[in-house]
């Protein structure tokens, strides 16, 4: 493995720090410690195994106290000289999530407008609406329909639902905007996005390093482990032990099926005999394309179908406390 000195880990982790104290979201594989921790926790590790006599490329290699994602970007940067790649790999992830956390945020805006709408509205049906029609049955001489026996008791259970609801509501926004510094929070639509663009980032990595002289089998080994996702780092373990003992995989073997197909062809020299840093360039420009479609699709989608389904059950919930008692009044009237 290529060397690197411990003046440029530590210029770089510096880097890191200040970056990530001017507002940059990084994600060096350990989520629930702060960045700064972190790199000051790999600061004194790193010098104090470079002071017992090791390099400071075997320091970064073995310290398993460190997080792998954190270990192979510092290598993959400093040995390919270039860092703002490494960077974007370690901030991609969570610049994504929080555009779409964004989006998804938006989404809620018209729901949450219709939501209020009707809780004002159905405390006017408690207040003056089932009175009216409690007094039309009285006249009747009969006992009010189960819709407008349920708005009484709704409205007997104001005081309890009253002033309860908002604060369930801002409750949630609170929890929602508090996730925010939570890295590993599901979201939908995310998974596939997410996926195109860590395997373009990989792809580019890959490229970069093997353009400044990284050996194959080492290039593989740090790309895939910055970007911390196991399968990803078992399929290119299994090609870079087979670089090292100058074999080539075939596209369908069963140790590169996690991979996309284009990354797997490209891998396996199944895209033709252009150079391999060519062809992985190829790759990364196609995920990455694939990515933009997909987050535009999902900015369209998300806010569709959240405001469909939320706005309209509210919508929906709303009528049915309004037109279903006056359906039993004229069904009671008309008997």
């Amino acid at each position: 493995m290529s060397e690197v000195s411990l003046q440029r880990v530590l210029a770089f982790n510096k880097e890191l720090a200040a970056l990530s104290a001017a507002g940059l979201r990084l994600d060096l594989g350990s989520p629930t410690e702060p960045v700064s921790q972190l790199l000051d926790r790999a600061n004194a590790n790193i010098a104090l195994r470079t002071s017992l006599g090791q390099s400071a490329t075997d320091a970064l290699a073995g310290d398993d106290q460190l997080p792998l994602v954190y270990r192979h970007a510092m290598q993959a940067g400093l040995l390919a000289d270039s860092p703002t790649t490494v960077l974007d790999s370690l901030s991609g992830q969570s610049t994504v999530r929080d555009e779409m956390r964004s989006t998804i945020g938006y989404s809620f805006v018209q729901p949450l407008v219709l939501l209020t709408l009707a809780y004002f509205g159905f405390m006017f049906l408690c207040l003056s609406f089932s009175p009216a029609l409690e007094g039309l049955y009285d006249q009747m001489q009969r006992a009010p329909s189960a819709s407008v026996s349920a708005l009484r008791v709704a409205r007997i259970w104001m005081p309890v639902w009253g002033p309860l609801a908002p604060v369930l509501v801002v409750g949630a926004i609170f929890l929602w905007r508090r996730g925010r510094e939570h890295s590993r929070v599901w979201m939908p639509f995310a998974g596939r996005y997410t996926a195109t663009l860590r395997h373009a980032t990989f792809a580019e990595q890959l490229a970069t390093l093997l353009e400044r002289g990284v050996p194959l089998a080492e290039g593989l080994r740090l790309a895939s482990g910055v970007t911390g996702n196991p399968a990803l780092i078992e399929a290119s373990q299994a090609l870079a032990n087979a670089a090292e003992r100058n074999e080539r995989l075939s596209g369908d073997d069963p140790q590169l099926g996690t991979l996309p197909p284009l990354l797997r062809w490209a891998l396996t020299g199944e895209l033709g005999d252009q150079p391999l840093p060519e062809i992985l360039r190829f790759a990364a420009d196609t995920y990455f394309q694939k990515a933009q479609r997909q987050a535009s699709i999902c900015r369209i989608a998300v806010p569709t179908l959240i405001g469909a389904l939320l706005g309209g059950a509210v919508v929906f919930a709303y009528c049915l406390c309004v037109f279903v008692p006056y359906v039993d009044l004229f069904r009671d009237l008309s008997v």
